[in-house]
């Protein structure tokens, strides 16, 4: 394992679950596994604000206090160099626009903005609105976007556009939100900024199961040169495989059900010229689309 860079930020946050009754320890440790993979996203959106560049991050747990739950953790920052940290340190003091700015309030701000975009993820899983889940989240971004001198639109994006897999991301939020579940007046608080909380009613309508299809998109070429791997004279879903020339490796390949197998089957050439449309998925750790499939819709003669 290669040793971490000198140079570290340490930051201290505490989530407060407002429950009358203890905790299950079970509920606790979904929280922290929910919170670990949110903040995976954290050093993405801090790099954005502060251009930046954070060469790792870690994210410890430092105290667990029952009753009404509290955990603190910490969250390591690591820069290649002094001189960076010193600009770090210099930018989290101030907004964008150059007003002051607590210590440690720039990454509270973008936490909150997680949370409350994670469980706005989260609610597409229901099958009908969530208002109380969209005034909560739209709160944290008001606050969020005036705390960092930016529009509510821009401070939105930022956290969006720092998640990598919005299905995982949801499932997080949902552990996250869970050692509340069992107080339906429960609160979570953030460091205590009273203002960024997680209300009960927001807590109430996160749904227990998330169950989100991963994005996908398809894009389509005409007249491209499918190069044909595998074939089954008896299928046009299944036993094919082949490529696009110059554009992807071995896919599987499905036939429009209007056209014969025959049709490929066969050939003295390997290849054919064909309208195909080829079907991609987002990857969940990368967030590139990779490609899937291949399907066939017309093929020229």
């Amino acid at each position: 394992m290669s040793e971490l860079p000198k140079f570290v930020y340490t930051a201290e946050h505490e989530f407060y679950y407002s429950t009358k009754e203890p905790v299950p320890i079970a509920d606790v440790i979904e929280a922290l596994q929910g919170i670990e993979r949110m903040l995976r996203s954290l050093p993405r959106a801090i790099e954005r604000v502060t251009e930046i560049s954070i060469a790792d991050s870690h994210i410890y747990v430092e105290r667990i206090e029952s009753g009404s739950l509290k955990e603190k953790i910490l969250i390591k920052l690591f820069f290649k160099s002094e001189e960076e940290l010193d600009s770090f340190l210099d930018k989290i003091r101030k907004t964008l626009d150059g007003k002051p700015m607590l210590k440690g309030s720039l990454i509270t701000i973008l936490i909150a903005g997680f949370i409350g975009t994670g469980l706005l993820f989260a609610s597409k899983a229901l099958q009908e609105p969530a208002p109380n889940i969209t005034a909560n989240h739209n709160v944290i971004i008001n606050i969020g976007a005036g705390e960092v001198g930016m529009s509510p639109d821009g401070f939105r994006s930022l956290i969006e556009s720092s998640i990598l897999d919005k299905k995982d991301f949801a499932k997080a939020a949902v552990k996250f939100v869970k050692p509340a579940r069992q107080d339906n007046q429960a609160s979570i608080v953030l460091d205590d900024m009273s203002e960024l909380s997680i209300t009960p009613l927001a807590i109430a309508e996160t749904p227990e199961v998330v169950n989100i299809e991963p994005i996908s998109d398809v894009v389509e070429y005409e007249k491209a040169t499918l190069l044909i791997r595998a074939g089954d004279m008896d299928q046009v879903s299944s036993g094919w495989a082949g490529a696009i020339q110059g554009e992807t490796e071995r896919l599987p390949i499905e036939l429009d059900p209007a056209l014969s197998p025959v049709q490929l089957f066969g050939r003295a050439s390997k290849q054919v010229t064909a309208d195909v449309a080829l079907v991609r998925r987002q990857d969940g750790r990368s967030g590139k689309m990779v490609p899937k499939s291949i399907f066939v819709r017309h093929i020229y003669d």
